[in-house]
């Protein structure tokens, strides 16, 4: 964690992270965990890989969280840009389940759980001022499920891992340019801007 942030987060955002912690290291095992179940890794990988995105976020500004899972990275953002709207999206019923237990017991009111495939996105009528996700899916198919759904200027934020270069090699979606691409020790956040 940089000293900058350490020093902008007040105890209770502290407080709410560690909790978030500990309720992963005890979510059902049905929940996709993708580290090993002690509060260190769990911090290192949901916590701390969280800060890359928040240069990204205003205060304001309503966030869809793609394939949110067990709640990365939006759960650790909504704790820390509380002025802001999160909304996570999954699939799977015991997923969200999980999600919203979080939400009730870190009291985030900021936070949306979509029960639901990304592809019925367009038929809930929302838009977004930025998107992030992790691990969720190649970038073109991202840029393309989302096209309609961020408004212009908006941006995605992606999680990438080390095989980047194809996949931004490959990216045809005419309506997004690449605006920024930074090594980070997990692989890449890679940001797309809307300019159509």
């Amino acid at each position: 964690m940089n000293d900058l942030l350490k020093k902008d987060l007040d105890i209770e955002k502290y407080i709410k992270l560690n909790r978030y912690s500990e309720l992963l290291l005890n979510s059902p095992k049905k929940i996709p965990i993708m580290c090993e179940l002690n509060l260190d890794k769990i911090y290192k990988k949901y916590i701390e890989e969280s800060f890359y995105y928040i240069d990204y976020i205003n205060d304001g500004e309503k966030v869809l969280d793609l394939g949110s899972g067990a709640g990365f990275p939006g759960i650790p953002l909504s704790i820390i840009l509380e002025n802001s709207d999160f909304y996570l999206i999954d699939r799977k019923q015991n997923v969200c389940k999980f999600l919203n237990y979080i939400k009730e017991n870190l009291n985030l009111n900021n936070v949306y759980i979509l029960n639901l495939r990304a592809e019925e996105l367009k038929k809930e009528k929302l838009k977004f001022n930025k998107v992030v996700a992790r691990a969720f899916n190649r970038i073109n198919y991202i840029l393309d499920l989302i096209d309609e759904i961020i408004y212009k200027n908006g941006l995605v934020i992606l999680g990438k891992g080390r095989n980047l270069d194809n996949e931004i090699n490959s990216q045809i979606n005419k309506n997004f340019m690449l605006y920024k691409k930074i090594k980070t020790y997990f692989g890449y956040i890679v940001v797309y801007k809307k300019i159509n």
